[in-house]
């Protein structure tokens, strides 16, 4: 929550924290990849952005927001090198929610892609 709950709030109901969650969790994963491969994963990611929102025309701006998060995930936690793997909202209640997130350690993850 440190590292993206202002983001996450930003949606209103619980769908829409949900999609601003995966988008953190997307800018989290692009900034544990090498720094030479950032900026390509984030234009492919914003391809994608564009494919299911159709006629929302921000790549701009999400990629602005897509941007700060990756600079601020490395600049709160450096050193943490695990992928996100998948993240859920839980509402509690209409003003709170929980947040689960399962995550694997970046090295695991690679090994698993090579076998």
């Amino acid at each position: 929550m440190e590292y993206a709950s202002d983001f996450i709030n930003m949606g209103k109901t619980a769908l829409q924290r949900q999609a601003y969650l995966s988008g953190a969790c997307s800018a989290w994963n692009i900034a544990v990849m090498p720094e030479h491969l950032r900026e390509d994963a984030l234009k492919k990611h914003a391809e994608v952005f564009n494919r299911i929102n159709p006629g929302v025309n921000d790549e701009e701006g999400f990629l602005h927001d897509m941007r700060l998060l990756i600079q601020r995930k490395l600049e709160l936690f450096p050193k943490v090198n695990v992928i996100i793997m998948d993240a859920r909202i839980k509402p509690i209640n209409d003003s709170n929610y929980q947040v689960q997130i399962a995550s694997m350690d970046k090295h695991d993850y690679l090994l698993r892609l090579a076998t």
